[in-house]
């Protein structure tokens, strides 16, 4: 082979080899624009039938659907897709106590639907000085620096008396120096909760765990429940007892730590908790 050849065949390999780089910049260039035309296209179509139009709150009895909206901060331009539904929510529960989740669905092609699951109050309790409003797993839904703040608000709730609470901020559970306190106060005060009993009780002292104690009917009754146990057959045994064996104007003690060693002392005055 000679020169000539070996100089063709060079250029003819060089040749070829341009034209194989130019090739493939031209698929990337074609590539990237189609890309950046979907992009475009995509996002004049989210500009243009996405545009978050209607919004429906459900599930807020406290709180106004203005007040959630201005909370939740969407701008006037806001889109379904560009909105950050995980920063607003944030917004709404650090500022409604009362709310403790919210949700949000999306309905093409402008609406969303917030749902909120607000709590109701159903104890209070002083802490360190201040007085707070519970929900019925403990939670804090709010605080107050006077018991005569709290009682203006007109909640019917049942004081809870507590020890040992270690962490006490508004829109958080409660947190207790031995961490099992938690679990089993939320059980205990479910349980008896949902007893017809319960609507009589004014106030739960549940200092101790093991001397839970509750005072019903105006401070006419006291009763000494030992630890949870056995709850069902206590609360049966004190209803029994106090309509087999008192009158409307009894005022009375009532042991039920062991059932069958009750103890039943009649007093002459009102018991008080406060």
């Amino acid at each position: 082979m000679n020169n000539a050849e070996l100089v063709n065949r060079d250029s003819f390999t060089r040749l070829r080899s341009k034209n194989r780089r130019r090739a493939i910049r031209r698929k990337i260039f074609y590539a990237l624009f189609a890309i950046f035309l979907t992009s475009a296209v995509g996002l004049v179509c989210l500009v243009l039938f996405f545009g978050l139009e209607d919004v429906d709150v459900k599930g807020n009895e406290r709180y106004t659907d203005e007040e959630i909206l201005e909370a939740c901060d969407f701008g006037p331009s806001a889109n379904l897709f560009g909105i950050r539904l995980s920063e607003a929510k944030s917004r709404i529960l650090s500022r409604f106590p009362y709310i403790r989740d919210v949700s949000f669905k999306r309905v093409l092609p402008s609406g969303l639907i917030i749902t909120v699951e607000e709590d109701a109050p159903a104890y209070f309790s002083e802490i360190c000085g201040d007085w707070y409003v519970l929900s019925s797993d403990l939670r804090v839904i709010s605080r107050h620096h006077y018991r005569e703040e709290m009682e203006l608000l007109g909640v019917p709730v049942t004081e809870l008396i507590l020890s040992g609470v270690d962490y006490a901020v508004t829109g958080e559970v409660l947190r207790f120096v031995k961490t099992s306190n938690l679990p089993y106060f939320v059980s205990f005060l479910r349980e008896l909760s949902g007893m017809e009993f319960y609507s009589t009780v004014d106030a739960i002292d549940a200092s101790d765990r093991y001397h839970l104690t509750l005072y019903a009917s105006g401070g006419r009754f006291k009763v000494s429940l030992g630890d949870s146990s056995d709850l069902d057959a206590k609360i049966r045994f004190t209803e029994r007892v106090i309509e087999t064996s008192f009158n409307s104007d009894t005022i009375a003690s009532l042991n039920v730590e062991s059932i069958r060693s009750a103890v039943v002392l009649e007093q002459s005055d009102r018991f008080t908790y406060k």
